[in-house]
This record gives structure tokens, sequence and C-alpha cells, in this order.
């Protein structure tokens, strides 16, 4: 019988367990004790299934990449065309970045100063290709139907498209007197404006 293995928790248990303390007070401010006490389970049996808190973290973030990218995915399932898919995959990322109540909101700003390191920025990074993949899925598929230029690739022309995004709404929140929420008309003028300048003319 294997002894080393903890009994009575898994590790879905204790992902679980960790997404909601780490999006309830942040990155830093919860301890693996907490964690492991939240569980159940001692600080030896928490470490047999994560080295550090940092790998739970991420281990945490990667998860919660993974379901926006399904929900973006489903999103862009309800369209007919590219660019229809591409406006519905942004305004579903639009919804998920802008609520403040959303777990992605709090896990990211509950990890904040982690950006300043090397390693864990590319990390970051990593997290954001995979939620970003719906949308760099789209681009390329308009560029096979020749509707798209060729250059950027896709995973350029999406980032392209978030930073358009992200400028309108740190605009808003730095240069003007009101703060308006980025609606889905917001969203979809951003991809007519992208989309243009994009699109193969003929002459």
């Amino acid at each position: 019988m294997d002894t080393s293995r903890p009994a009575r928790v898994g590790r879905q248990h204790i992902l679980e367990v960790a997404e909601r303390l780490f999006t309830e007070h942040g990155y830093r401010a919860t301890s693996i004790r907490e964690i492991a006490q939240a569980c159940g389970v001692t600080n030896a049996a928490l470490y047999y299934y994560f080295p550090s808190k940092e790998a739970l973290f991420f281990e945490v973030m990667q998860r919660h990449a993974e379901r926006l990218r399904q929900r973006m995915t489903e999103a862009g399932a309800r369209t007919q065309t590219p660019r229809e898919r591409l406006a519905a995959i942004l305004r579903e990322y639009t919804h998920i970045v802008t609520d403040q109540d959303s777990p992605f909101f709090l896990l990211r700003r509950g990890a904040r100063g982690f950006k300043q390191r090397k390693a864990l920025r590319t990390r970051f990074g990593r997290l954001m290709t995979t939620m970003l993949a719906p949308m760099q899925e789209t681009l390329a598929e308009a560029l096979a139907a020749g509707e798209l230029r060729s250059q950027p690739d896709p995973a350029e022309a999406a980032a392209m498209l978030i930073g358009m995004l992200h400028g309108l709404v740190q605009h808003r929140r730095t240069c003007t007197d009101h703060n308006p929420p980025t609606s889905d008309e917001d969203v979809d003028l951003i991809v007519d404006v992208f989309w243009q300048g994009m699109s193969v003319t003929t002459c």
C-alpha cells in the first residue's frame, strides 16, 4: 500500500478550495497553511500535489482560462461567418475582463506584481494564449478563406484586436469625466474598424 499518497483529498478539491481563497483574498494574502486547513489536510498533503503556492496559483489560473476559452468558443459557435464569430467572441471576452466581480478579474488583481518577474510574465502570457485561442482560430479561418490579409499572423492580429479594446477601456477610465461600461455596440465598432483594416482589397 502506498502511504505517501494523502488520504481523503484530491487534486480537484484542492484546486476548487484554492480558487475560492485566492479569489476572495488575493495571492499574497492567502497562505498554503490556510488552503490546507480549508481542505482539511496537512501542508505536506497539499505539497504532495503542488510543489509551491505559486504552482498551485497558476494551476488555478489555467483551469479558469480553460473555462473562459470554452465560454468564448460557445459564443462563437452560435454565429455563421468568421466576422460574426469574431465579434461574438470579443463580446464574451469583454464581459469577462470588465466584470469586476468575476473570478478572472479578482484573480488577476490579486496577482499584481507577478508580471515584474520574467518567468511569471511568460506564464501569464501562456494563460492569455489559452484564452485567446478561439479568436486566433477564427482569424486563421478568415485568412484561409482569403477574407483577411496574411500579415500579421493570427496570433499578432488577435493581440492587436485586444489592444484596441483595452485601449478604449483605459481611455474611458483615465481621460473622460465618466467611465461608461464597454457595450456590445462598442465591441462591434472595434471589430468593424479592425476588419476593414485587415480585409483583402481588390483593385
